[in-house]
Protein backbone atom coordinates (compact mmCIF):
# COMPACT_ATOMS: atom_id res chain seq x y z
CA UNK A 1 0.00 0.00 0.00
CA UNK A 2 2.57 2.66 0.41
CA UNK A 3 3.76 2.86 -3.21
CA UNK A 4 0.20 3.49 -4.12
CA UNK A 5 -0.11 6.15 -1.46
CA UNK A 6 3.24 7.66 -2.33
CA UNK A 7 2.35 7.65 -6.20
CA UNK A 8 -1.32 9.57 -5.06
CA UNK A 9 0.72 11.66 -2.95
CA UNK A 10 3.14 12.75 -5.65
CA UNK A 11 0.41 13.10 -8.42
CA UNK A 12 -1.35 15.57 -5.91
CA UNK A 13 1.58 17.28 -5.51
CA UNK A 14 2.38 17.42 -9.71
CA UNK A 15 -1.49 18.41 -9.55
CA UNK A 16 -0.85 21.29 -7.73
CA UNK A 17 2.18 22.58 -9.62
CA UNK A 18 0.54 21.98 -12.79
CA UNK A 19 -2.24 24.74 -11.51
CA UNK A 20 -0.14 27.00 -9.88
CA UNK A 21 1.11 27.49 -13.57
CA UNK A 22 -1.75 27.76 -15.06
CA UNK A 23 -2.81 30.29 -12.71
CA UNK A 24 0.64 32.09 -13.22
CA UNK A 25 0.13 31.70 -16.58
CA UNK A 26 -3.17 33.44 -16.70
CA UNK A 27 -1.81 36.34 -14.38
CA UNK A 28 0.86 37.08 -17.04
CA UNK A 29 -1.90 38.18 -20.24
CA UNK A 30 -2.96 41.00 -17.67
CA UNK A 31 0.20 41.93 -16.10
CA UNK A 32 2.22 42.53 -19.81
CA UNK A 33 -1.43 44.34 -20.54
CA UNK A 34 -0.81 46.27 -17.21
CA UNK A 35 3.07 47.13 -18.41
CA UNK A 36 2.02 48.44 -22.39
CA UNK A 37 -0.52 50.36 -21.05
CA UNK A 38 1.52 52.12 -18.92
CA UNK A 39 3.88 52.67 -21.84
CA UNK A 40 1.00 53.97 -23.90
CA UNK A 41 0.35 56.39 -21.36
CA UNK A 42 4.06 57.38 -20.94
CA UNK A 43 4.24 57.69 -25.08
CA UNK A 44 1.05 59.86 -25.04
CA UNK A 45 2.22 62.08 -22.50
CA UNK A 46 5.47 62.62 -24.53
CA UNK A 47 3.55 63.22 -27.60
CA UNK A 48 1.72 65.82 -25.52
CA UNK A 49 4.36 67.79 -24.04
CA UNK A 50 5.46 67.57 -27.87
CA UNK A 51 2.21 69.31 -28.97
CA UNK A 52 2.32 71.27 -26.63
CA UNK A 53 5.92 73.18 -27.17
CA UNK A 54 5.09 72.86 -31.07
CA UNK A 55 2.18 74.90 -30.17
CA UNK A 56 4.00 77.38 -28.36
CA UNK A 57 6.70 77.30 -30.87
CA UNK A 58 3.68 78.17 -33.55
CA UNK A 59 2.14 80.98 -31.88
CA UNK A 60 5.73 82.33 -31.26
CA UNK A 61 6.77 82.20 -34.70
CA UNK A 62 3.14 83.50 -35.50
CA UNK A 63 3.95 87.00 -32.90
CA UNK A 64 7.09 87.42 -34.88
CA UNK A 65 5.30 87.40 -38.00
CA UNK A 66 2.46 89.69 -36.86
CA UNK A 67 5.74 91.70 -35.18
CA UNK A 68 7.94 91.62 -38.48
CA UNK A 69 5.06 92.81 -40.70
CA UNK A 70 4.11 95.81 -38.26
CA UNK A 71 7.73 96.66 -38.50
CA UNK A 72 7.92 96.86 -42.30
CA UNK A 73 5.08 99.15 -42.61
CA UNK A 74 6.58 101.13 -40.39
CA UNK A 75 10.16 101.04 -42.64
CA UNK A 76 8.16 101.76 -45.86
CA UNK A 77 5.75 104.44 -44.34
CA UNK A 78 9.15 105.69 -43.26
CA UNK A 79 10.60 105.66 -46.81
CA UNK A 80 8.04 106.68 -48.22
CA UNK A 81 7.89 109.61 -45.65
CA UNK A 82 11.86 110.36 -46.59
CA UNK A 83 11.51 110.29 -50.22
CA UNK A 84 11.17 106.62 -50.73
CA UNK A 85 8.73 107.32 -54.13
CA UNK A 86 11.66 109.31 -55.48
CA UNK A 87 13.91 106.84 -55.12
CA UNK A 88 12.45 104.37 -56.91
CA UNK A 89 11.70 106.48 -59.51
CA UNK A 90 15.32 107.26 -59.79
CA UNK A 91 15.73 103.28 -60.04
CA UNK A 92 12.84 103.31 -62.91
CA UNK A 93 14.81 106.31 -64.52
CA UNK A 94 18.39 104.36 -63.99
CA UNK A 95 16.84 101.40 -65.64
CA UNK A 96 15.44 103.06 -68.61
CA UNK A 97 18.77 105.34 -69.08
CA UNK A 98 21.07 101.65 -69.23
CA UNK A 99 18.12 100.70 -71.78
CA UNK A 100 18.61 103.51 -73.98
CA UNK A 101 22.09 103.03 -73.72
CA UNK A 102 22.33 99.53 -74.90
CA UNK A 103 20.40 100.51 -77.83
CA UNK A 104 22.45 103.81 -78.92
CA UNK A 105 25.37 100.76 -78.63
CA UNK A 106 23.63 98.53 -80.84
CA UNK A 107 22.96 101.35 -83.60
CA UNK A 108 26.59 102.79 -82.90
CA UNK A 109 27.93 99.15 -83.23
CA UNK A 110 25.84 98.50 -86.70
CA UNK A 111 27.25 102.06 -87.91
CA UNK A 112 30.43 100.87 -87.61
CA UNK A 113 29.97 97.70 -89.32
CA UNK A 114 28.11 99.97 -92.41
CA UNK A 115 30.98 102.62 -92.57
CA UNK A 116 33.56 99.20 -92.38
CA UNK A 117 31.70 97.80 -95.56
CA UNK A 118 32.04 101.29 -97.78
CA UNK A 119 35.52 101.54 -96.64
CA UNK A 120 35.36 104.99 -94.01
CA UNK A 121 36.27 105.24 -90.76
CA UNK A 122 34.77 105.75 -87.44
CA UNK A 123 34.15 109.85 -86.63
CA UNK A 124 36.46 110.27 -83.36
CA UNK A 125 33.71 113.60 -82.29
CA UNK A 126 30.43 115.02 -83.11
CA UNK A 127 31.35 117.47 -85.51
CA UNK A 128 33.56 114.82 -87.69
CA UNK A 129 30.18 112.82 -87.49
CA UNK A 130 27.95 115.41 -88.92
CA UNK A 131 31.06 116.19 -91.57
CA UNK A 132 30.91 112.45 -92.24
CA UNK A 133 27.00 112.17 -91.95
CA UNK A 134 26.75 114.97 -94.34
CA UNK A 135 29.26 113.62 -96.77
CA UNK A 136 27.86 110.15 -96.82
CA UNK A 137 24.31 111.78 -97.82
CA UNK A 138 25.97 113.52 -100.85
CA UNK A 139 27.53 110.23 -101.85
CA UNK A 140 23.89 108.72 -101.48
CA UNK A 141 22.25 111.06 -103.28
CA UNK A 142 24.65 111.28 -106.64
CA UNK A 143 24.43 107.28 -106.08
CA UNK A 144 20.33 107.55 -106.11
CA UNK A 145 20.23 109.65 -109.22
CA UNK A 146 23.14 107.72 -111.16
CA UNK A 147 20.59 104.52 -110.38
CA UNK A 148 17.90 106.62 -111.73
CA UNK A 149 19.67 107.71 -114.58
CA UNK A 150 20.93 103.70 -115.75
CA UNK A 151 17.29 102.53 -114.74
CA UNK A 152 16.10 105.47 -117.30
CA UNK A 153 19.02 104.43 -119.91
CA UNK A 154 17.96 100.02 -119.36
CA UNK A 155 14.53 101.27 -120.06
CA UNK A 156 15.62 103.54 -123.16
CA UNK A 157 17.61 100.54 -124.29
CA UNK A 158 14.61 97.83 -123.90
CA UNK A 159 12.50 100.40 -125.95
CA UNK A 160 14.71 100.47 -128.84
CA UNK A 161 15.30 96.83 -128.82
CA UNK A 162 11.80 96.31 -128.99
CA UNK A 163 11.24 98.68 -132.13
CA UNK A 164 14.42 96.81 -133.47
CA UNK A 165 13.31 93.53 -133.15
CA UNK A 166 9.82 94.78 -134.33
CA UNK A 167 11.34 96.22 -137.35
CA UNK A 168 13.16 93.33 -138.34
CA UNK A 169 10.44 90.98 -137.78
CA UNK A 170 8.51 93.15 -139.95
CA UNK A 171 11.45 93.30 -142.27
CA UNK A 172 11.50 89.82 -142.79
CA UNK A 173 8.04 89.15 -143.32
CA UNK A 174 8.09 91.60 -145.89
CA UNK A 175 11.18 89.59 -147.57
CA UNK A 176 9.45 86.04 -147.23
CA UNK A 177 6.13 87.63 -148.98
CA UNK A 178 8.32 89.15 -152.05
CA UNK A 179 9.82 86.10 -152.11
CA UNK A 180 6.58 83.82 -152.18
CA UNK A 181 5.10 86.30 -154.82
CA UNK A 182 8.07 86.19 -156.77
CA UNK A 183 8.09 82.28 -156.81
CA UNK A 184 3.97 82.40 -157.88
CA UNK A 185 4.53 85.14 -160.70
CA UNK A 186 7.66 82.62 -161.69
CA UNK A 187 5.69 79.24 -162.06
CA UNK A 188 3.26 80.52 -165.12
CA UNK A 189 6.32 81.43 -167.35
CA UNK A 190 8.47 78.43 -166.43
CA UNK A 191 5.31 76.10 -167.60
CA UNK A 192 4.67 77.78 -170.75
CA UNK A 193 8.25 77.66 -171.29
CA UNK A 194 8.15 73.82 -170.61
CA UNK A 195 5.22 73.23 -173.02
CA UNK A 196 6.51 75.59 -175.77
CA UNK A 197 10.22 74.28 -176.39
CA UNK A 198 11.05 71.45 -179.02
CA UNK A 199 12.61 68.04 -177.58
CA UNK A 200 15.98 68.10 -176.98
CA UNK A 201 18.19 65.64 -180.07
CA UNK A 202 20.69 64.11 -177.57
CA UNK A 203 20.56 64.08 -173.31
CA UNK A 204 24.20 65.12 -173.77
CA UNK A 205 23.25 68.02 -175.24
CA UNK A 206 21.74 71.17 -173.87
CA UNK A 207 17.96 71.71 -174.38
CA UNK A 208 17.84 75.75 -175.76
CA UNK A 209 14.41 77.55 -174.00
CA UNK A 210 13.22 80.32 -175.47
CA UNK A 211 13.95 84.01 -174.72
CA UNK A 212 11.48 86.23 -173.90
Amino acid sequence: MTPLVEDGLRHGQIAAEIQALREGRDALRPYFAGLKAALLERRLELLTQDATRWDARIKQLGEQRDNARIEQGKLEGALRENGGDRLQQLAAAIQQHEAEKQQRQEKADAYTTLLTRIGEAAPGDEAAFMTQRSTIGEHAEALRTSIADHDTQINEDGYALRRGQEEHKALSDEIDSLARRKAISMRPRYASATHCAPPCPSPRKTCPLPVN
